[in-house]
């Protein structure tokens, strides 16, 4: 075996090493699941200084639970191949438009996973075409396996402890979906159907099964940015109101007798739920996910 051949699969080996390495380093320090319900933050994986850096500013490269845990090689394997790609124009064009993409992302989109998604695409032809510039075609083959394998583990893990746990219900809801299966495993809409009246309307935060799956009137809000969407438009919910003052305006200006929300969401605005225990009785609550509160005035 010549020298060439023994570095280009060292250099396979390291690589193969090092998504291992970082993977593994990655999950230890960033990924946990707990029952109990997150901040949204926490939600979002960005409640610390280093989860900030990794899944948010830095998301397209290490946020493996949107993004796959490959793409990280990108700018790895663009080092290596710089030296014979930097007289290229056409790859200099690429990378600044790429970088610009990133910076933009990084700064305005860092708290979603889904704008960070957009240069996953980008970035794997980038690596594909990047793995064809530096192995020959039997080391390309046995690489490409390894990024399919790798793939196929940041699937399954996230797959195991993430997404299963978080949505397996919901999951066996719509393998037996019908509509009177529906209404009997979804509790709340027989709630809501045997509890609220037609006349009576519920302030709804973020929920459009709501809308769905009963026909009662709501009213659309999001606590999360503390607004509600009425038929004079975008308003604030509470916008340092006092108490008589929020119960006057959910009550009297928008008619809301309810309040329908779930455990998760009210973690987005403290200051609402602190309300909702002072101010509304929590009159459903299914001990998973659905919460429905009346207002007291």
């Amino acid at each position: 075996m010549d020298i060439k051949v023994k570095q280009e699969v060292m250099f396979k080996y390291i690589l193969g090493l090092s998504v291992v390495l970082i993977t593994l380093v990655y999950f230890i320090v960033t990924t946990s699941y707990s029952g109990i319900p997150l901040t949204d933050a926490e939600n979002r994986g960005i409640e610390t200084p280093l989860k900030l850096w990794l899944n948010g500013y830095l998301g397209v490269f290490f946020g493996f639970k949107s993004n796959g845990n490959i793409i990280w090689l990108l700018p790895l394997l663009l080092l290596f191949a710089w030296p014979k790609l930097k007289q290229s124009l056409s790859v200099k064009l690429f990378l600044t438009f790429y970088l610009l993409l990133f910076v933009i992302i990084a700064v305005k989109g860092y708290i979603n996973g889904r704008y960070q998604f957009t240069l996953v695409p980008i970035s794997i032809m980038g690596i594909v075409l990047l793995v064809k510039e530096l192995f020959e075609e039997k080391l390309q083959q046995k690489f490409f396996y390894l990024l399919i394998a790798f793939t196929l583990f940041n699937t399954l893990y996230f797959t195991a402890l993430d997404f299963w746990p978080r949505y397996k219900e919901r999951l066996f809801n719509m393998v037996n979906k019908t509509e009177t299966n529906n209404t009997q495993q979804l509790d709340y809409i027989t709630f809501i159907n045997q509890n609220i009246k037609e006349e009576e309307w519920v302030l709804v935060n973020n929920l459009p099964e709501y809308f769905y799956y009963t026909n009662r009137k709501g009213l659309f809000c999001w606590t999360g940015q503390d607004v509600v969407y009425t038929a004079y438009g975008e308003q604030k919910l509470m916008n340092q109101k006092s108490d008589e003052e929020l119960i006057n305006f959910l009550v009297n200006q928008l008619n809301c007798q309810y309040f329908f929300t779930t455990i998760q969401l009210n973690n987005y605005h403290p200051e609402f739920t602190a309300f909702l225990e002072r101010r509304a009785e929590l009159v459903f609550n299914d001990h998973k996910k659905y919460l429905i509160y009346k207002f007291k005035e």
